[in-house]
């Protein structure tokens, strides 16, 4: 029952990244709800970071599912197609963040692994997704991977340097600021509350940190909140890990 689940929660990640191929390579006037990309796809999310943060989630459990020993040809292949369909959105969604929390996934899975003729079939996989989408982007004029990374540590990524580290760093100095007054009581949820020091209610200008972005918004009980389920999280996951067989 857990492995179906995981597979359907990887299957609909897979659509996603269906529809982020297809507006790159056919346009955003093929299929519905597609806005056009500048370059960064958004698949059937809103945003490119969405759709990196969602691909990025489902990285791993893609590979577990094509790397499983005994397999049907029809399953594994299946598994694969999966597999490239969220890497390569991954890639075309221009997410740094994702992109590289994918890579540090990708290293302590391999780290796990016993090395087998599956987990090298992955592996080639992936080299093969990595080449074709970013020789894809290159055909096409958009940024690929390093040309993103590139641009997010520019002292400005743009016009109005939404998505580089400076304006990262920008919207951490103000939120320490705020809780530094008062750390109990946060700004609130809202994007209004949110951007208020800003002057402008734009998603740029949001607290895009997981610890500091709830400290800011919900106070110190939201802090406290997270923490726990954090420590939850990696909790569970050490303790899977110590009684798995070896």
């Amino acid at each position: 029952h857990l492995t179906k689940a995981v597979r359907l929660w990887v299957a609909s990640a897979a659509i996603c990244g269906f529809g982020a191929v297809v507006q790159v390579t056919a346009g955003g006037g093929v299929l519905p709800n597609l806005p056009p990309s500048e370059g960064r796809a958004t698949g059937f999310t809103s945003h490119p970071n969405d759709l990196g943060g969602l691909t990025a989630i489902a990285f791993v459990p893609a590979l577990m599912l094509a790397a499983r020993p005994g397999l049907s040809f029809g399953k594994r292949l299946g598994s694969y197609l999966m597999l490239f369909l969220i890497a390569g959105a991954l890639i075309l969604s221009g997410s740094v963040g994702a992109f590289l929390a994918a890579l540090v996934a990708l290293f302590v899975w391999f780290a796990l692994q016993r090395t087998s003729f599956d987990s090298m079939m992955v592996f080639a996989t992936l080299v093969a997704c990595l080449v074709g989408i970013t020789t894809l982007q290159a055909i096409r004029g958009d940024p690929g991977p390093l040309a993103r990374f590139k641009s997010v540590t520019a002292s400005s990524a743009g016009p109005n340097g939404a998505g580089s580290v400076d304006q990262r760093v920008t919207t951490y100095r103000v939120a320490i600021k705020r809780i530094k007054q008062d750390p109990f009581v946060g700004v609130g949820l809202d994007l209004f509350s949110i951007t208020k020091p800003f002057g402008e209610s734009e998603f740029q200008y949001d607290v895009h940190n997981i610890v500091l972005g709830v400290w800011y918004k919900t106070g110190l009980v939201g802090l406290v909140g997270m923490m726990l389920a954090l420590f939850a999280i990696v909790r569970a996951g050490w303790i899977a890990i110590m009684r798995s067989k070896a």
